[in-house]
């Protein structure tokens, strides 16, 4: 996730430079954008890896019991959102680069064995 962020950063300030803005304009703007996305990518660095136990009983995240625990793949981004015991929504989102193809698919799996059938009553009695 750093990386990409670190890119992004990158190509941020080289668009402020690059755009139609008068030069005294688009440095300090250059410069903004820069300190700003070091300072996301290092707080990024820093933040410490989640804990997520995907259960029958439930899901845990932290060791703490969550709600409403959802994941969206949206091609090879992955996103994560449920909401902790005082109500606060919460994300994470994992790029390739940070979630590894046999990590993917094994949240996959774990995520259907835990899902209940969308429509019971569409089965056969």
């Amino acid at each position: 996730m750093c990386v990409a962020l670190l890119a992004a950063t990158a190509l941020s300030a080289l668009a402020c430079l690059g755009s139609g803005l008068p030069r005294r304009a688009s440095w300090p703007i250059a410069v903004a954008a820069l300190a700003y996305g070091l300072q996301q990518a290092h707080r990024e660095w820093r933040r410490p890896p989640l804990d997520i136990v995907l259960a029958a009983e439930g899901v845990r995240i932290d060791g703490a019991p969550v709600d409403g625990f959802e994941v969206a793949w949206r091609g090879p981004l992955v996103v994560a959102a449920w909401r902790r015991e005082g109500g606060r929504p919460r994300r994470r989102a994992w790029l390739p680069d940070t979630l590894s193809a046999a990590d993917r698919r094994e949240l996959r799996l774990a995520l259907v064995r835990i899902a209940p059938a969308r429509n019971p009553g569409s089965m056969a009695p």
